[in-house]
């Protein structure tokens, strides 16, 4: 197997074959655990899409599928997304671009970059099937992220916001010819040229992107029904610059149906030797998908026009590849329309058009489900008050405002929003499979215990070979000099349960020595899960099923965000969450300090500056604003908050700030 670098030096310096390919995939159908070779298949998978060798698409497919199955939500799980969104363009195939492009995007484990490249190609895969609305949608949704995402800048120019919006603006031209807006793609062409003219783009991104910008416009120009001699001879020209190799080879990442509309142009002025030449181009020009028959049509057409025997003999294998692809296009494109007309339907009909939750025929489809698959749960029902009161005296639509905050309200409180279901008007349901009863505790102290477990009907135990007994799952929390003699004496019990740790110091190698051949996962939760708005680590290294996993995420995400961390960064980032609450602390007392230095009541003062602090620190992460943008929307030119920012600056916060942490993280490598 070739190693990543390999892989990647192949595939930039133009080595990358057909033979290589074959190797790595073959290697890796040898192999039995995909899953650790995830960066492997990545890189494999863009030699695919970049060479066109589509093939080899099928089997990679197979290889990306079977290693996700057995996989958690994890960058690498997400690093396959990517894979398949390049495979399944490069076999031309919407549907499963967009299933996988928005996996991927909703997975959690995403930098701007790759972001907005599987934006693009959500977008062009859409475009190449005429569904140019569809296209316009995800191309508006790609732009929000890249506003929203940070990223970091050491990656490549792509992560560069000019051209961001440069790209953005790229596509919009097509998209909106494509929707006969000549207007709009004028409009998109102008902004394009502003920024270009206004702003500083880095040197190897400036030369990409001109190149591409002289095509968007000789694009356009095409449909303002300028004169098609000139347009043949500029798009004649550009193609000379591509074919001599002055131009970045990415540049021809383009949809092969755009080349076809100047070659159709360049066939009205009988240049059949052009068309030849490009159309060969064309044809074996890396980066490229999508359909080929215009660019094969006219190809056929300029060999039967010709008088040059060599081209003339080719004229079969030119019928061949355009009935081929034709053929393989309109099933596409029907299946792409057929599955989007469906999949419409079917959130219609399971969704509540206000609110966005479940509904009534959801429920009464998954409860019947959900009695099958469980012997015992619960259900919830919320009936809300007051709501034609508020539709009599205030109007329907604030009724609907209600309706849609309190909805808004519980898919924040809830781990999983698809348990929640609208039922009738005011009515909702919750579904849920665990029963207090189901739950098990020990503890030293049995009376406390009792007084703790017994009123929430929990199952009080009087030992830890009891819990390991009864349960499924089984969570140490103790502390952490006394798992052993806590663990040691039921090692066999724990032989087929799910263990959790929430020790720290206890990483999953140290599991694996004192509980060998148990399933374990060790986590790292901090104070503010008192509140079910903490933090919860989860080791990325673990042994658990997946099944036992999503059960493990789901039962803390109730508790507040659930983070997985690879197991070199647990000590550091349990550092930054475990302590961080202390520091957070300090900083609240000396904020309500100051309040009352002036005047406040204390209790007023303290209750202002922890909501402030978790609100401020809800904004972030529900947004994803990087905290210096949020404190400078803060810190208006001569006002208030500034003249306190400027005495933070002088006495260095960010330093004490970041040596307190360093402290911390090297002193818990000191305790191990």
């Amino acid at each position: 197997m070739y190693t990543v670098e390999e892989i990647k030096n192949k595939v930039k310096t133009g080595t990358w074959t057909k033979e290589d390919v074959a190797r790595c995939v073959g290697e890796l159908k040898q192999i039995s655990d995909f899953t650790v070779y995830t960066e492997e298949i990545y890189y494999i998978s863009y030699g695919i899409f970049a060479y066109n060798f589509r093939e080899y698409a099928y089997s990679l497919i197979e290889i990306c599928r079977e290693a996700g199955v057995h996989m958690e939500r994890s960058k690498e799980k997400s690093r396959l997304y990517l894979a398949l969104v390049r495979l399944y363009f490069c076999l031309g195939f919407p549907p499963k671009i967009v299933e996988y492009g928005l996996k991927y995007a909703n997975s959690g484990f995403t930098l701007r970059s790759p972001l907005k490249s599987v934006y693009n190609t959500i977008v062009a895969a859409f475009s190449d099937c005429g569904l140019f609305f569809e296209a316009d949608f995800y191309l508006e949704k790609m732009m929000d992220i890249s506003r929203l995402d940070p990223c970091d800048s050491s990656v490549d120019f792509w992560n560069s916001d000019t051209l961001n919006e440069l790209v953005y603006y790229d596509s919009k031209v097509y998209v909106k010819l494509g929707m006969g807006d000549v207007a709009g793609a004028e409009q998109a062409a102008v902004d394009m040229q502003a920024i270009l003219t206004e702003r500083e783009i880095p040197e190897d991104g400036r030369a990409f992107f001109l190149l591409q910008k002289e095509f968007t416009d000789l694009y356009l120009r095409l449909y303002q029904q300028k004169d098609k001699a000139v347009i043949a001879e500029e798009f004649n020209s550009y193609m000379k610059k591509m074919e001599a190799g002055e131009g970045a080879r990415d540049t021809l990442s383009f949809c092969v149906c755009y080349f076809g509309e100047f070659l159709q142009v360049m066939a009205e002025e009988e240049r059949w030797d052009d068309i030849i030449r490009i159309g060969n181009y064309i044809k074996n020009a890396r980066n490229f998908s999508g359909s080929f028959c215009p660019v094969y049509k006219l190809m056929r057409t300029a060999a039967c026009r010709s008088d040059r025997e060599e081209l003339r003999r080719q004229i079969p294998e030119f019928e061949r590849m355009y009935l081929e692809e034709e053929n393989y296009n309109q099933m596409v494109r029907l299946l792409t329309r057929e599955e989007l007309r469906i999949e419409r339907l079917k959130t219609s009909m399971e969704r509540d058009a206000l609110t966005g939750c479940l509904n009534r025929a959801a429920f009464d489809h998954n409860s019947k489900r959900f009695m099958k698959n469980h012997k015992k749960g619960s259900l919830v029902f919320i009936d809300l008050d007051y709501l034609k009161l508020i539709n009599d005296c205030y109007g329907h639509e604030n009724g609907d405002r209600y309706l849609v905050h309190f909805v808004e309200n519980m898919k924040r409180a809830m781990d999983r929003q698809d348990l929640l279901y609208r039922y009738a008007g005011d009515e909702f349901l919750i579904l849920s499979a665990l029963e207090p009863e189901q739950i098990c505790a020990c503890a030293k102290d049995w009376d406390k215990l009792c007084a703790a477990t017994q009123p929430r009907g929990m199952r009080p135990c009087r030992d830890a070979r009891e819990v390991a007994e009864a349960a499924d799952v089984v969570i140490v929390a103790v502390k952490p000099h006394l798992i052993e003699e806590v663990l040691s004496p039921v090692r066999g019990q724990l032989a087929d349960k799910a263990v959790v740790s929430v020790a720290a110091g206890w990483p999953f190698e140290r599991y694996e020595a004192l509980l060998p051949g148990t399933r374990h996962l060790s986590t790292m939760p901090n104070t503010p899960v008192r509140v079910c708005a903490g933090v919860f680590l989860l080791e990325e290294k673990h042994s658990l099923t997946p099944e036992e996993y999503v059960l493990v995420q789901e039962l803390f995400g109730h508790l507040g965000l659930v983070q997985p961390v690879e197991s070199r960064l647990l000590g550091i980032a349990g550092t930054l969450s475990g302590c961080g609450p202390a520091f957070v602390s300090m900083f609240i007392e000396a904020l309500g300090d100051a309040g009352v230095k002036h005047g406040l009541p204390r209790a007023m003062a303290y209750r202002l500056a922890g909501q402030m602090v978790a609100g401020t620190g809800r904004m972030q992460v529900e947004t994803g604003a990087h905290p210096g943008a949020m404190k400078d929307a803060v810190c208006s030119p001569g006002g208030t908050t500034i003249e306190g920012m400027k005495v933070l600056d002088d006495r260095d916060l960010y330093g004490i700030v970041s040596e307190a942490c360093d402290k911390c993280i090297k002193r818990a490598y000191e305790l191990g």
